[in-house]
């Protein structure tokens, strides 16, 4: 067996003396990757200029892809050149707030004012990642599923558009892992 330190595409949080290491038999071609992080997000369902569902960043506007993974960019190389501070980086980065956003902890609170085109639901972090106790920051993510107790037709579309599952409940990270881990 032979040890060798984890994979540069995952970043995990660590002590400054803690080093993580990651053990598997070299001779393993049919080892597997490790399982996606899994966390929870809102997102405002709106239309597409065809009339179809679309899910978009409640912070960004930005609409997520159905046919595959959001790709995350840093948008700070393009925003701050004007300050000299330009630079080129993996996503996401240490050291930079870029990334695809999401949460562990499945709550989401509604507002006076909160429009009532939101859906929250569980994505799937994929790639490179840096996790913190909020949640985590992802080179890509997928929808994995909407929760709808309400059982709303326009939740429904969209779930089936993006591939995903309409919950009437949010579940457990833990059990979400494990139906991922079924799905292989």
């Amino acid at each position: 067996m032979q040890i060798r330190e984890i994979d540069e595409d995952v970043t995990y949080p660590q002590e400054p003396s803690l080093t993580l290491v990651r053990s598997e038999p070299t001779h393993a071609p049919e080892a597997q990757a490790p399982l996606p992080v899994v966390g929870y997000r809102e997102w405002r369902l709106d239309t597409d200029e065809h009339g179809a569902p679309i899910l978009r960043s409640v912070t960004t506007g930005t609409g997520w892809p159905y046919t595959e993974p959001l790709q995350a960019i840093c948008r700070r190389e393009h925003t701050w050149a004007w300050k000299g501070d330009a630079h080129v980086h993996r996503v996401p980065d240490a050291a930079c707030e870029c990334g695809v956003h999401a949460s562990s902890h499945p709550f989401f609170e509604r507002k006076p004012g909160d429009d009532d085109d939101r859906v929250v639901g569980v994505v799937v972090g994929l790639g490179r990642h840096e996790v913190d106790l909020e949640g985590w920051r992802a080179q890509r993510a997928r929808v994995w599923a909407l929760v709808d107790p309400e059982g709303r037709p326009e939740v429904a579309r969209a779930a089936a558009r993006y591939g995903a599952r309409v919950l009437d409940a949010m579940p457990k990270a833990f059990d979400v892992t494990r139906a991922l881990a079924r799905e292989r």
